[in-house]
């Protein structure tokens, strides 16, 4: 005979041969958020839910017409806008992410029947309302982009987090675990750390499992002062034109300010930023104030440039000390931290851990945020949660993103998809 216990394993081991598996093309499309390019990552994942993983990534970044970009900036920058101003943008700005879209798609060749959804993640407009909370509004049109690709869209992520009581944001650690994480199915060793240069300096802290331990794994999440901070704070100095090499030169020679290093530790423990992004005027606040600092200690640009590299290093080793101790963590590289020599050195020289080639999981570290839209839509179609409580602060975790068919053919493999996926078996405390 054969006691639950044993059956329950048996089961699982069936689930996890048979979603292994399925194999399925998405193609991810985010907009960087100075509106200048669109990032398109065309994948090949294997699996469903909690057993998805990528074969395959191709990645390809197209200009954002300029007349195009300058009105998203300038919206974005606006007190108040008309809605026809808005409403002509957003048809401008979803024809030329149709053109992108269908530029990769091409590379499906004959597997493109295997091709679902388009999953679109995007800056969109944060507003406050008047009780103070933010709402989002979406650039993308999903009815016109689903009519010029011909593809099932997934778009508008943060609002079912909104209307579950989340931040909207950071919505994607879980993703970021899919794609990253040592999930091997033998053994499973490796916790792994993944930094992520946007606008911010962002952390994401991938335990390592199979996916099959618990409903959620153990991931953590944390923000810090990043490039968007240091481009303004060089315009503040008066040197708006710095190269990336001339940059890290001055900052090679700069010397770390502690009075500087003491005011941006107090900001981002006040300001709480893993949780609440400051908005413009503070963080321009904190630049005049930086640079106040600067003039009466008589700091040099690269003063400034050096302490904020070890401003940042050091805030990633403490997070670390918090999370493992052990030899065979691997670092992640992901954003824009390869164009960041000096912080890259700095990284190497203090931490000293070794860095996960990317060879190993076929990625390519500047198109992070559109393979992780690319597994979003697949997560979508599998009906697989996205956000995360502890992190973006939502009562239950909730499938994101609103779906909008494609031509018939495209949605009909949708839907078959749809059908044919189940939820995998789990421990009966973590379904109550």
């Amino acid at each position: 005979s054969v006691n639950m216990r044993d059956r329950n394993e048996f089961v699982q081991l069936i689930d996890r041969y048979r979603l292994g598996q399925a194999q399925r093309l998405s193609i991810g499309l985010t907009l960087r958020s100075d509106f200048k390019w669109f990032h398109t990552s065309l994948m090949l994942a294997e699996g469903r839910g909690k057993f998805l993983k990528p074969k395959w990534i191709e990645n390809r970044e197209s200009r954002v017409p300029e007349s195009i970009a300058n009105a998203c900036r300038q919206l974005v920058g606006s007190t108040e806008s008309s809605i026809r101003d808005f409403a002509q943008l957003r048809i401008d700005l979803t024809r030329a992410m149709a053109t992108a879209v269908n530029e990769l798609a091409t590379l499906s060749g004959v597997h493109a029947k295997m091709l679902l959804a388009v999953c679109v993640d995007e800056p969109g407009i944060w507003i406050d309302d008047y009780d103070g909370k933010k709402t989002w509004q979406p650039f993308c049109e999903p009815e016109q982009l689903a009519e010029l690709t011909g593809l099932t869209v997934v778009d508008a992520l943060p609002g079912r987090d909104l209307a579950a009581g989340g931040r909207g944001w950071p919505l994607q650690p879980l993703p970021h675990w899919l794609l990253f994480a040592d999930r091997n199915k033998t053994i499973a060793d490796q916790p792994r750390l993944l930094i992520n240069l946007s606008d911010y300096t962002d952390l994401t802290w991938l335990p390592e499992s199979d996916g099959l331990d618990d409903e959620l794994p153990a991931i953590r999440f944390a923000r810090f002062l990043g490039p968007d901070f240091e481009r303004r704070l060089i315009a503040g100095c008066g040197q708006p034109d710095l190269s990336e090499a001339r940059r890290d030169d001055l900052g090679a020679q700069g010397k770390v300010s502690t009075e500087l290093a003491s005011e941006w530790n107090e900001f981002v423990d006040r300001q709480e930023i893993s949780r609440n992004v400051p908005d413009q005027p503070t963080i321009q606040l904190l630049v005049d104030r930086s640079v106040e600092i600067i003039r009466n200690e008589r700091l040099s640009v690269g003063d400034a440039l050096a302490t904020l590299s070890s401003h940042v290093t050091i805030a990633i080793k403490r997070f670390l000390a918090k999370r493992s101790a052990r030899s065979n963590c691997r670092l992640v590289m992901a954003g824009g931290l390869s164009r960041h020599g000096l912080l890259l050195s700095e990284i190497n020289q203090v931490i000293g851990m070794p860095w996960l080639d990317a060879s190993e999981i076929n990625y390519s570290a500047g198109f992070s945020r559109s393979a992780t839209g690319a597994m979003m839509g697949l997560m979508h179609i599998d009906q697989m949660p996205v956000t995360i409580p502890w992190i973006s602060g939502c009562e239950t975790p909730r499938v994101l993103g609103r779906l909008t068919p494609g031509n018939p053919g495209n949605w009909r493999r949708v839907i078959m998809e749809m059908g044919d996926c189940r939820p995998p078996v789990m421990k009966l405390c973590e379904a109550v």
